[in-house]
């Protein structure tokens, strides 16, 4: 990869997921009044009619992060990858469906919301299956356990905000993608 593009997918990969966790961290903070990380979801920081500011940093950042993680799984996974880019590219799509039918437009909101996170799913065990048995199966663990709290949360109603499920989703996420990420740019130095 020419210096150049690997400078762009090295900012692509990392302001990606960076720019949406900072902006729930500030929108969490804005909103210490009225949001409860066990009592409410994440989205709730996005809906206008709790806190217009709150929902303006929130969906915002979700929207930028989103276009730069589509950007990055387009423009910088190799060829060689296509399945992992497309269905990355589809995480980031779906992420910003989230940021644009806030929880204003109700059930569209359900729906571009379970969409971000079942996209998650094929993500992780794609990449990992290509990988090794070992990760699969790290893969296949973190999966349950996530699924198992988002049971708990749909059926259950513990916790009874969607937050808890919300972020253990994202950290597996995370994981993942922070290793495709490392060996995506691994030859741009510095990156492997």
């Amino acid at each position: 990869m020419p210096k150049a593009r690997c400078k762009l997918c090295m900012l692509l990969a990392v302001a990606g997921p960076l720019i949406p966790l900072a902006g729930i961290a500030v929108a969490a903070t804005l909103a210490s009044g009225w949001w409860s990380f066990w009592d409410n979801a994440f989205s709730d920081l996005g809906n206008p009619r709790y806190d217009p500011v709150t929902a303006i940093v929130f969906n915002s950042a979700l929207y930028t992060g989103a276009v730069l993680i589509t950007v990055y799984a387009v423009l910088c996974i190799p060829r060689a990858g296509g399945l992992e880019a497309v269905l990355l590219a589809l995480v980031g799509f779906t992420l910003g469906l989230v940021a644009v039918f806030d929880e204003t437009y109700g059930h569209a909101h359900f729906v571009a919301s379970a969409a971000f996170f079942l996209a998650m799913i094929p993500y992780v065990i794609a990449y990992s299956a290509k990988r090794s048995p070992k990760l699969l199966a790290t893969a296949a663990l973190g999966t349950a356990s996530t699924s198992l709290l988002w049971y708990m949360h749909l059926v259950r109603d513990t916790p009874p905000g969607a937050a808890p499920p919300e972020l253990t989703s994202i950290i597996l996420l995370l994981a993942f993608y922070t290793l495709h990420a490392r060996e995506v740019l691994g030859g741009c130095g510095g990156a492997g």
